[in-house]
């Protein structure tokens, strides 16, 4: 038996007609890879990758530019042990995913930042790419040009998978904020905010950074979860509480998580929040 979910951001998608292909398309592979090696670290890791390489996504190749026009990227990883790996405000990484891996099975530290980890991805490595797309910066050479540019989500993406033997992993990544200041961090890269993985549940968040973290999504969809024994009544009372007690500025939200019992769900408060998932036995589905 196995589960597994990708998402493609919660925000408004100009073009859910590609979005839901992406998610389509990375959510394959994924399962491909849990029936090939039964590794849900593995299947989330190529799951998201599909994403990082999909200009449609904020993650990756598709990374939206800070204010002074660069590219940061953040991700994180994690298994039901809590291993856990994670960077922030990367560069020239193809694939941040995959370095977060690399910095899981590192007993010294958990979370790499800025010039250093992208140094380190370089010598332990993993392949480097030009980020930057006509897209992304047709779009923020419009927005900057704006006196007052309208705030814009992140469509960041993620994963999560369990296998046959009930190991469940979760992953996140991200270009962050559209006009971020240099240095912001989100939740993407932050264990009980962007990603949360425990023996009962994986999760992983979309939305406003700020709010995420404030309010802890992941963690506190496992805390509901514990005690409704629901995964859809958990992110669906978690969201909501969010949605209430997270300044409407910053609460823009979506969740998508799977249990032990290989429950899958998912809910936001925006507008859209593209998903793929698929159970051992099951055709793949897809919600916009």
């Amino acid at each position: 038996m196995y589960s597994i979910i990708v998402h493609g951001g919660a925000g408004e998608h100009k073009n859910t007609k590609e979005a839901k292909k992406g998610v389509i398309r990375a959510v394959k592979k994924g399962e491909n890879t849990l029936k090939e090696c039964k590794n849900p670290i593995k299947s989330v890791e190529e799951s998201i990758k599909v994403l990082e390489e999909d200009i449609n996504f904020n993650a990756g190749r598709g990374s939206v530019l800070t204010k002074k026009g660069e590219i940061k990227m953040d991700a994180s990883i994690a298994n039901s042990k809590k291993e856990i790996g994670a960077v922030a405000n990367i560069t020239d990484i193809k694939h941040p995913i995959s370095l977060a891996k690399k910095i899981m099975k590192n007993k010294d530290h958990l979370l790499l930042g800025g010039k250093q980890a992208t140094k380190h991805a370089i010598e332990l490595g993993l392949e480097t790419s030009n980020p930057y797309t006509k897209k992304r910066i047709k779009e923020w050479q419009e927005k900057k040009e704006q006196k007052n540019p309208p705030y814009s989500l992140s469509d960041t993406v993620g994963a999560v998978a369990i296998n046959n033997k009930g190991k469940i992993a979760a992953g996140t990544s991200t270009g962050g904020k559209s006009l971020k200041q240099d240095g912001r961090i989100g939740d993407s890269p932050l264990f009980g905010a962007g990603t949360y993985v425990n023996k009962d549940i994986g999760a992983s968040a979309t939305g406003t950074g700020e709010g995420i973290i404030k309010s802890l999504l992941t963690s506190k969809v496992y805390e509901k979860y514990n005690k409704e024994k629901n995964l859809r009544k958990a992110i669906k009372k978690s969201i909501e509480e969010h949605t209430k007690h997270i300044s409407k500025k910053i609460n823009s939200c979506g969740v998508i998580a799977i249990d032990k019992k290989y429950n899958i769900s998912f809910n936001k408060n925006t507008t859209h929040l593209p998903v793929a998932y698929t159970k051992e036995g099951e055709e793949i589905s897809s919600n916009l």
